[in-house]
């Protein structure tokens, strides 16, 4: 699926593909950002930068360690903070992750960075082992996520998960294709 950006004053179009299927749900994210691999993948995982347009990124981010993104406040424990395992991390292309988040079953998170030329680099991320009733609002969250994402390379102001999530959500139905 080809992402069409959806930057500030653009209707925003469906970035994700929805499969449901009772406890194996999942979403897979395609956007392409005018920036490398090595920028991207920084923007992505350096705690500095994280924290500009996302939150605050604790722990260690290697094969085996624990990272925690703490999505709102920057308090450990708090109902927005992803718990992370790091299962494969190697820069600037591909980061998997086991994804704890409060009230959920553990899911995986894996991101891929596909350099394009002249077009730059492709993230693809795919959020799989959802249960249906959580792949929707993921859908939803990880396209704001992109959108966010978008503002700061393009050094704009942030917009906020507030000001984004409804419209965004609205992009993906209730129901899907099942998983295969």
């Amino acid at each position: 699926m080809s992402a069409t950006p959806t930057g500030p004053g653009q209707p925003p179009e469906p970035l994700a593909v929805l499969r449901l299927g009772e406890r194996d749900a999942e979403v897979e994210l395609r956007r392409s950002y005018p920036t490398t691999a090595d920028d991207l993948w920084d923007a992505l995982t350096a705690p500095g930068r994280v924290r500009r347009w996302l939150g605050a990124l604790h722990g260690d981010l290697q094969p085996g360690g624990t990272v925690q993104l703490r999505m709102g406040d920057d308090v450990p424990g708090a109902d927005d903070v992803a718990t992370c395992t790091v299962l494969v991390c190697e820069p600037p292309e591909h980061l998997r992750l086991d994804w704890r988040f409060p009230g959920e079953e553990v899911s995986r998170v894996d991101v891929a960075l596909v350099p394009r030329g002249a077009q730059g680099t492709e993230l693809v991320l795919r959020h799989a082992r959802l249960a249906d009733g959580a792949a929707r609002g993921y859908a939803g969250g990880w396209h704001v996520v992109a959108d966010q994402l978008d503002d700061h390379l393009a050094g704009r102001q942030v917009r906020s998960w507030d000001d984004l999530f409804d419209a965004r959500l609205a992009l993906y139905p209730a129901a899907g294709p099942r998983a295969s």
